[in-house]
């Protein structure tokens, strides 16, 4: 394994600590830590290299949430907790190791149930782990938190380790992270002024463990959107409902709160606002939050955002692949189709046909599915600014989307070869007993969509050539790109420096490079969420 790549998933792993993903902003938590409890930033450092090793080398590699630093933040939470008893340089310390590895098969083991419940698992299994540290210790008479052999900056260490938490809260969302400082102040200020009774317990530890509720929903979970912003002030309330009732009820039976407010409130307050939206399946997968980004950047910046369409957008709405020969009669050789044998074999023009019939027939009734419709709604947003299509079903059209350009052309459509007149399919399918032929020309009519060895329409390859040449973001979506043509037009916005975009459950023809977003699912659950993260 690449040791830089290594090297950054651990300080990744840092760096969500903060509710960050960059390695720098995990060397500065790490400095933040290590100037309030050094030994707790040594345990962070363990737990972190810990939870990225755990991984086996041959899954690291595509691994997106290893790459985050995703499976390294429990175990870097629990070596901070472990900071107090790791100070004593005694005998206990030896029980660290096997408790960040519990904490690693907890987290392991509980993620899919979360991913299912379409909630974060945050700091669950440091969680769970630390109490069953503290309730250990106690039953063998001991206490988990007693610290020795202490280091001590003084007060200047807590000013320095706040310091650097809040810049990287600011480095990483500056309207967030600003809401979530004021919040932490106004309160302190309020709690050491007007309130004598103590009735929140410490107010620094409050702050530790009510505050980032606000600041992870609408700046991580749910990024800088509308409900990404109620999230947070109902995380908030409930977070702190939950700390306050506590500390009321002075629960001595049971072990330290400490980040169980931020925890549950989150998942309240998420489970609240997002239990009855279907659109929010994937809103917590990190590849959509790149997506959205990558969408907000070229809006704020004035470029334009482009979406290649193929038939994974359409599958959803009961329509086959045009190209996989679904449609055709069983026995038939796709050959048998090719616009050569169409010009020069009369039962293969036959033939041709009645399959485009049956394809025409099957669209008809089709309806646009949540992914047209998430489409029609960004392009009226400004979001995107057209759609170029390999789809000859017109369901782009029947959501709402205007600016589209059907390469393959339109199967409710039929052209004369000669002089290219359009018309509507005859009502009758005289093609079974004659030929047909143009009313304007006697030239050959065809289905006008575009079959295989035949040219594209010249004026919407040029069009889109140049709409590609010039686009800032693509976004691909249900097409493996194999067809020659389609890959061209991706090439030219790659020498455009846009950015690459990828929706598709399946693999592509074509290679994903570095600074590509690519989400393997299928757009009629990606783009809901996306929709979601963009209102």
């Amino acid at each position: 394994m690449n040791f830089k790549k290594s090297t950054n998933a651990i300080f990744s792993s840092l760096a969500q600590v903060a509710f960050s993903n960059k390695p720098i902003n995990g060397l500065l938590i790490l400095f933040a830590i290590f100037f309030v409890s050094p030994f707790g930033a040594v345990g962070a450092f363990i737990g972190a290299l810990a939870g990225v090793a755990s991984i086996r080398p041959n899954y690291r590699e595509n691994n997106i949430s290893w790459s985050l630093g995703i499976l390294g933040y429990n175990p870097a939470i629990l070596g901070i907790i472990w900071g107090n008893t790791l100070s004593r340089l005694d005998s206990k310390s030896i029980l660290f190791l096997p408790f960040i590895f519990l904490c690693i098969a907890i987290d392991r083991h509980t993620r899919p149930y979360f991913e299912r419940l379409n909630i974060p698992p945050l700091a669950f299994s440091s969680l769970i782990t630390a109490w069953i540290c503290e309730i250990l210790f106690l039953l063998f008479g001991d206490s988990f938190w007693i610290a020795s052999n202490t280091i001590s900056f003084g007060s200047i260490g807590p000013i320095i380790c706040v310091s650097l938490v809040a810049i990287v809260l600011i480095l990483e969302a500056p309207f967030p992270a600003f809401l979530s400082i004021l919040m932490v102040s106004v309160f302190s200020f309020i709690s050491g002024q007007l309130i004598t009774s103590n009735w929140i317990g410490p107010v620094s530890l409050w702050g530790f463990t009510v505050a980032p509720a606000f600041f992870c929903c609408y700046a991580i979970f749910l990024p800088n959107s509308r409900i990404g912003f109620k999230t947070g002030i109902l995380a908030t309330l409930s977070s702190s409902l939950i700390w306050i009732v506590f500390y009321l009820f002075n629960f001595k039976w049971v072990p330290e709160p400490l980040m169980m407010p931020f925890v549950l409130g989150t998942w309240i307050s998420m489970h609240f606002m997002l239990r009855n939206k279907d659109k929010s399946k994937l809103s917590l997968n990190p590849l959509v939050w790149e997506c959205v980004r990558k969408i907000k950047e070229i809006k704020k910046t004035g470029g334009n955002t482009i979406v290649l369409s193929g038939a994974g957008i359409s599958t959803a709405s009961g329509i086959p692949d045009y190209t996989s020969g679904v449609w055709l009669p069983r026995g038939d050789s796709v050959t048998e189709y090719e616009y050569n044998n169409f010009l020069t074999v009369p039962l293969s023009r036959k033939k041709y046909w009645s399959a485009c019939s049956n394809f025409k027939n099957i669209s008809s009734k089709s309806l646009p599915n949540i992914a047209h419709k998430v489409l029609a709604d960004l392009e009226k947003k400004g979001l995107i600014n057209g759609i170029v299509t390999q789809n000859v079903d017109g369901l782009h059209q029947k959501a709402g989307s205007e600016n589209v350009i059907e390469l393959h052309g339109n199967i409710q459509k039929i052209k004369c070869l000669n002089c290219q007149h359009e018309t509507s399919w005859p009502q009758l399918a005289r093609w079974e007993n004659s030929e047909m032929v143009c009313d304007i020309c006697n030239g050959l009519l065809k289905p006008s969509v575009i079959a295989i060895g035949e040219n594209l329409n010249i004026n919407d390859w040029e069009t889109s050539k140049e709409i590609f040449r010039t686009c800032d973001c693509l976004i691909v979506i249900g097409t493996q790109l194999k067809i020659s043509s389609v890959s061209e037009l991706v090439a030219d916005a790659r020498r455009n420096s846009a950015r690459i975009i990828v929706i598709n459950p399946s693999s592509t023809g074509m290679p994903i490079f570095d600074g590509d977003t690519y989400l393997p699912f299928p757009s009629e659950k990606v783009l809901p969420s996306v929709s979601l993260l963009l209102e």
